[in-house]
């Protein structure tokens, strides 16, 4: 039973992590409809039956689909060793980034949870759940804010409303994502007093 109740566990957090992303997403869309389409696409939402259920696996997707977009920007770009500059990221080896440590953290997680698995259920596992539920929000912010960007150019002539706030999100996104990171090295560090 406890296994079941750890597997359970897995599969709720991973729904609630990404729902979350997608729901700071379709909200975005719902916005953006407010303000250009008069609310068409909420109004045709509430006349399909059990909406409420299909919405949740529409943000969902719409989770996924905002992480891969912040994945592909972020993590397969230039942008994350420049964020680990920029706020100067450091560990006690002086010449270590947090983006060349980052890469040797899972090993570390897989060394703490053989030697020390009371210690991972309480550690590692929940900083890695909150790692990845900021990291989602992030990427939430960050998409929605330059898609709105791109849409303000492209088909609203620049409004200004959609200006600011795209301004806005995109600022968020960006410390959310540099809080990731800051939350990553204090994890690498915890895992390897825990690994010594």
């Amino acid at each position: 039973m406890n296994e079941f109740a750890k597997i359970f566990r897995h599969i709720v957090f991973d729904i609630f992590n990404f729902c979350i992303a997608g729901f700071v997403t379709f909200l975005n869309i719902l916005y953006i409809d407010f303000l250009f389409n008069e609310c068409k696409i909420l109004h045709y939402i509430k006349e399909i039956n059990y909406w409420e259920i299909i919405m949740i696996g529409v943000c969902y997707i719409l989770g996924h689909a905002t992480s891969c977009v912040m994945y592909i920007i972020c993590d397969r770009t230039f942008i994350q060793k420049w964020t680990c500059k920029l706020i100067t990221i450091r560990f006690k080896d002086k010449d270590t980034e947090i983006a060349d440590k980052i890469k040797t953290a899972y090993e570390k997680e897989i060394d703490a949870f053989k030697n020390h698995r009371d210690l991972f259920e309480q550690f590692p596992l929940r900083y890695k759940q909150l790692y990845y539920i900021r990291w989602n929000i992030a990427a939430a912010f960050f998409v929605t804010g330059v898609s709105n960007f791109i849409y303000s150019l492209l088909y609203s002539n620049f409004n200004r409303n959609l200006s600011i706030v795209s301004g806005v999100l995109i600022f968020l996104g960006f410390l959310q994502y540099m809080l990731v990171l800051l939350f990553e090295k204090d994890t690498i560090d915890r895992l390897e007093k825990i690994n010594n």
